[in-house]
């Protein structure tokens, strides 16, 4: 709420000029904007690094002191596909936000301007995160949530297109592991009974991934996920969808292959998958997917770990 004041006699600060201070720079949303400028910069240090890896000579970018404006338009220019265009216009509404942050005082900004330019970052990346769990974060909570996840978004799309190492799976780094000098792979020694049992991906949300490994060399892969469909008066609805398949599984001790259909999933199974994906410590065996994954897969990289545990609910099965 906005401040009035009167001017005192002998005042030495007009009541126009301090009402200003109160309501634009003390009431101004700090942490709104603290939370925000980061990741922006974060932003920023990526599309960097992104141009870096598909220039030729990287060094003169480092003298050239580019604005985040200039910067965008280079990394736009160094596209390898027209299928990244949406990323960069997100960079842009990002860069927006940011500078309406930093250069307005203006009393109104929080109830006016601000909720529009998120509004326009949202647009550009609902129809990208469509059947995800980014799909959800986008719409879940406050305003702040929202941007959250948005800012998120971005950085993980970025990632995506620096290269395989910046986003690795564990999978990819099992392979490594287990490739020799000459090129062959040998995954470690293990017994069908050591790989049966039921696996299942984490999330927050209803999203899941559930796959059933039998001795017979026989199992069941399920996946739900979520659409959106319009709803009454503007609004959006969820609607839950799951697929399952009959799968055949073959393995090569800890390297397994899980087939329906035309799909051939590869998957590395290790008794001491990492947790900090799912942000906590220690590990838990698990399966994780090999890159790239095949069109049509129901496991879409998801790392998929052993019932039962006691890091995360169990849930039913």
């Amino acid at each position: 709420m906005a401040v009035k004041f009167k001017r005192a006699p002998g005042a030495s600060l007009s009541a126009t000029l301090l009402e200003r201070f109160t309501n634009s720079v003390l009431g101004k949303r700090r942490s709104f904007a603290a939370a925000f400028l980061p990741q922006q910069l974060f932003i920023e240090e990526l599309l960097l690094e992104l141009c870096r890896r598909r220039s030729v000579s990287p060094s003169y970018f480092e003298d050239a002191k580019l604005t985040f404006r200039q910067l965008l338009a280079v990394a736009a220019a160094l596209s390898v596909t027209d299928d990244e265009r949406w990323l960069y216009d997100a960079c842009a509404k990002v860069n927006a936000i940011r500078n309406a942050l930093v250069h307005s005082l203006d009393t109104e900004f929080d109830s006016t301007r601000l909720p529009r330019l998120i509004d326009n970052l949202l647009a550009t990346l609902m129809p990208r995160a469509n059947s995800s769990d980014w799909a959800v974060a986008l719409q879940k909570g406050g305003l702040e949530d929202r941007v959250e996840a948005a800012l998120n978004f971005v950085i993980s799309s970025i990632l995506t297109k620096i290269g395989p190492d910046a986003f690795e799976t564990h999978a990819d780094r099992l392979i490594k592991s287990w490739t020799r000098q000459n090129g062959t792979l040998s995954p470690p020694t293990l017994n069908i009974p050591d790989l049966t049992g039921v696996y299942r991906s984490i999330s927050e949300t209803s999203w899941t991934t559930t796959l059933s490994l039998a001795e017979d060399g026989q199992g069941i892969l399920e996946h739900v996920w979520w659409t959106y469909e319009e709803a009454p008066e503007g609004t959006m609805s969820r609607k839950d969808v799951s697929e399952s398949r009959n799968v055949s599984w073959t393995n090569n001790g800890a390297l397994i292959e899980v087939m329906y259909g035309s799909v051939v999933d590869t998957l590395c199974f290790d008794r001491e998958t990492p947790l900090s994906e799912i942000g906590m410590a220690n590990h838990h065996p698990g399966l994780s997917q090999r890159q790239p994954w095949p069109e049509g897969s129901l496991i879409r990289g998801a790392t998929l770990w052993k019932h039962p545990h006691d890091f995360w609910p169990n849930v039913a099965i």
